[in-house]
C-alpha cells in the first residue's frame, strides 16, 4: 500500500499490546507485508523471526527494508533473533540495528534434510556464523536445525533415521564453531512428529513443537 493508503487501515490492539513508534504508515505496510499478528511484548520472550533465501518463494522475506526497520524497532522492547542463510542477509541486519542502535541475535539456519532452505553443516555453517558474530550489533546465538520433512513421514523408524541424520549435522556444526572459538547458546529444530528424538538426542535445547 501507498504511505497514504497506510495511514487510513485501522489499528486493533489488545490489552497489553505496546506501540512501536516506527511511523504509523511503516508499521502498518511492514505487517501489511508480512502478514503477522504483533502478540503483547514481553521482555522475557525470545522472538525468533526467519530469514530465508530470497530466491525461494518461502516464508516472508524480512530483507525488506520496512521489515527490517519494524524489527529493529521492536529490538528496543523485546529480544529479537533472527535465522540466517546467507551473508547479505547479515550485513543487512546488522546495518539496520546499527541505524537503530539494538543489538539483534542471530542464528544460522542449517540444512538438516528439510531441503527448503539453510547452508551446508559443517565449515560452511561456522564461516556464516563467524560473520555474524564480527558484525556490529549482531550477536551470534545459535542454530536453528529444524526437519520438517520428517514430522510427516510415516513410521518411527523413518522419523529415528532422518533426525538422526539432523543430529550428525548438527554435531558437526557444532565442532566447527567449536574449533573458531565461537560458543552456541541455542540448537533449535523439533516438531510434533519428533520432538522426543531430538530431546533424546543431547543436542537440542530449543523444541519448537506445534506452531511457533
Amino acid at each position: 500500500r501507498s504511505g497514504s493508503e497506510a495511514r487510513q487501515v485501522p489499528l486493533e490492539l489488545e490489552p497489553g499490546d505496546r506501540v512501536v513508534e516506527v511511523g504509523l504508515a511503516r508499521a502498518v505496510q511492514c505487517a501489511a507485508r508480512l502478514h503477522v499478528h504483533l502478540q503483547p511484548l514481553r521482555s522475557e520472550r525470545r522472538h525468533v523471526l526467519e530469514q530465508h533465501d530470497p530466491l525461494r518463494p518461502v516464508a516472508p522475506r524480512l530483507l525488506e527494508p520496512l521489515a527490517r526497520d519494524l524489527l529493529a524497532a521492536l529490538a528496543r522492547d523485546a529480544t529479537i533473533a533472527l535465522c540466517f542463510v546467507s551473508p547479505e542477509q547479515v550485513d543487512a541486519a546488522s546495518r539496520v540495528a546499527k541505524d537503530f542502535d539494538v543489538e539483534l541475535g542471530g542464528l544460522v539456519e542449517i540444512e538438516v534434510g528439510m531441503e527448503r532452505c539453510g547452508v551446508a553443516s559443517g565449515k560452511d555453517a561456522a564461516v556464516l556464523a563467524r560473520r555474524i558474530a564480527d558484525a556490529p550489533n549482531l550477536k551470534f546465538r545459535g542454530l536453528q536445525a529444524y526437519h520438517g520433512r520428517a514430522q510427516h513421514m510415516a513410521s518411527y523408524q523413518q522419523r529415528a533415521q532422518a533426525i538422526a541424520s539432523a543430529v550428525d549435522s548438527v554435531r558437526e556444526t557444532l565442532d566447527a564453531l567449536k574449533a573458531d572459538g565461537l560458543t552456541c547458546e541455542i540448537v533449535g529444530g523439533a516438531g510434533t512428529g519428533t520432538f522426543a528424538l531430538e530431546a533424546e538426542s543431547g543436542v537440542y535445547n530449543e523444541l519448537q513443537v506445534g506452531s511457533y
